[in-house]
């Protein structure tokens, strides 16, 4: 569904600038493999932009609107939030090389088939070119490897602390100067004026 929302690169990085700010752009894109801004986002991050309540509305409502899935809570949106939610706090323990507890994988587990069965169907209807199915396809080296570059990218970011918004938050401008701070500005600026004319 990315694909579809932001048919290139370009129109994505211009969407993801507008939203989280230059700066956080910046950092996904030196984290992301081949520069590509998705690859550097935390798990929390990536999950939001299916879970923001624009974007669901927008490009995810038809395929998770399925009356037999994600029913613990009125909205499927607000359900979908939490389950992500639990499952980057269990991401997070095999990350640190912690074992799941039975009841964390049970849960876990309910939780997937809740997630993955609107998707499904979605696909077998031409709803959308994810194929939940091929991704248990992976095979030992491959997991191997996504757990390694899970780990690595942890580390450079500092972890995936904060729970999944409820929305996209755009970074705030700075508030506006106190009458001080302006006072100080333009003091600053007259005094540098006068130091360039003095030096002529």
């Amino acid at each position: 569904e990315y694909a579809r929302a932001w048919p290139d690169r370009a129109s994505l990085n211009h969407y993801l600038k507008q939203h989280f700010g230059p700066d956080r752009l910046r950092q996904w894109l030196k984290q992301g493999e081949d520069q590509h801004a998705l690859e550097g986002m935390l798990f929390s991050e990536l999950a939001l932009m299916v879970v923001d309540k624009k974007l669901f509305a927008r490009h995810y409502v038809r395929i998770f609107n399925d009356a037999s899935a994600l029913t613990l809570f009125a909205e499927s949106r607000t359900t979908l939030r939490m389950f992500l939610d639990d499952c980057r706090l269990a991401r997070n323990e095999v990350i640190a090389r912690q074992p799941l507890t039975s009841a964390q994988l049970m849960l876990l587990n309910v939780q997937y088939q809740q997630i993955v069965r609107p998707i499904q169907r979605a696909y077998a209807e031409k709803r959308t070119r994810v194929n939940p199915a091929s991704f248990l396809l992976a095979d030992e080296r491959e997991l191997r490897q996504f757990w390694e570059t899970a780990r690595l990218k942890d580390r450079q970011a500092g972890g995936d602390k904060h729970e999944i918004s409820e929305s996209i938050e755009p970074p705030r401008k700075r508030p506006p100067r106190t009458p001080e701070e302006r006072e100080q500005l333009i003091s600053g600026t007259l005094w540098a004026g006068v130091g360039v004319m003095t030096r002529r």
